[in-house]
């Protein structure tokens, strides 16, 4: 039933391995630096001078910065917690998605992920069926873990037009008189997805704000200098081979010695919180729970 249910909604190839996800969820205790957070609250034009003035002096360093609670007074921390609201809002609309642990390389072999083209109503069915098989989170008692071939991740899709009224979007993005950049934004981009969910160690071009509206994840951080050995192995020229987890820390060490694992910075964001994540930073992203979370890239 499992297997059928997901091979109709989401295509997945039977050649993906069925290698366990693992995680270590206390990472931080392997880096040394602490990041820089403030907490933050409200609406209007003085909450985005709030805003603005705690975030200019980090963009101007090019430093992470976690603001809590920035975007807590969004409709969509309630109600992308629905999945019939999803169905009801974009549930005839097709989407992207990654299947696979992780999408750092793509093609659909062994351990790899591929990519298909579904409706976003096949998508929310898949989410019941994981969260009835594997819970809401990682730390669902008496649940087993998921295979790679179960992950399916719904990865950097341009946000619906019908959700933009759910989510804070804030000015200084898209208004250079706020000086964080020139205020001109390139994308708004939605992540929705299971707990396990992997984004690989990478960087982006742009200065990217991440919002967090429902569940929680992991974010381990590093600087545009950090040896992260990006485009090795078959990976893309800003993405990294390196999977920063426990079992794989000897087999790190021996196959990219340069790679040093303390100069990261580690953080959870939750519902109602935002990351800020300076042009060219590596950055590695997983989900502790079912989770929705929007980014913005902008200059």
């Amino acid at each position: 039933m499992r297997s059928r249910i997901l091979a109709q909604t989401c295509k997945i190839p039977s050649g993906i391995s069925k290698r366990r996800i693992r995680f270590d969820w206390k990472i931080q205790k392997r880096c040394q630096s602490s990041i820089t957070e403030v907490s933050i609250s409200g609406s209007g034009s003085s909450f985005n001078d709030q805003l603005v003035s705690e975030l200019q002096p980090n963009f101007e360093r090019q430093e992470p910065l976690l603001l809590r609670g920035v975007v807590s007074e969004a409709p969509a921390i309630e109600l992308w917690t629905s999945l019939e609201y999803w169905q009801s809002s974009v549930g005839q609309e097709m989407a992207k998605v990654e299947i696979g642990g992780s999408y750092a390389s793509t093609g659909g072999s062994d351990g790899e992920s591929s990519t298909a083209e579904i409706p976003v109503e096949g998508y929310l069915q898949y989410l019941k069926l994981f969260e009835e098989r594997h819970g809401k989170s990682v730390s669902t008692a008496d649940m087993e873990s998921p295979t790679a071939e179960e992950m399916v991740y719904m990865a950097q899709n341009d946000l619906f037009p019908e959700l933009y009224k759910d989510i804070i979007l804030p000015e200084f993005c898209q208004d250079e008189s706020n000086r964080v950049g020139i205020g001109r934004l390139y994308s708004v981009m939605l992540w929705l997805g299971p707990h396990s969910s992997v984004s690989p160690l990478h960087n982006d071009p742009l200065d990217n704000l991440f919002m967090q509206y429902v569940g929680r994840k992991t974010v381990l951080l590093f600087p545009p200098d950090t040896q992260v050995y990006a485009g090795h192995n078959g990976q893309q020229s800003n993405t990294s081979p390196i999977e920063p987890e426990p079992e794989n820390q000897a087999l790190n060490q021996q196959q990219y010695p340069l790679f040093d694992q303390t100069t990261g910075i580690a953080c959870e964001v939750g519902p109602g919180d935002a990351l800020y994540v300076p042009s060219k930073w590596y950055h590695y992203v997983k989900s502790l729970d079912i989770s929705a979370s929007v980014n913005i890239w902008w200059r």
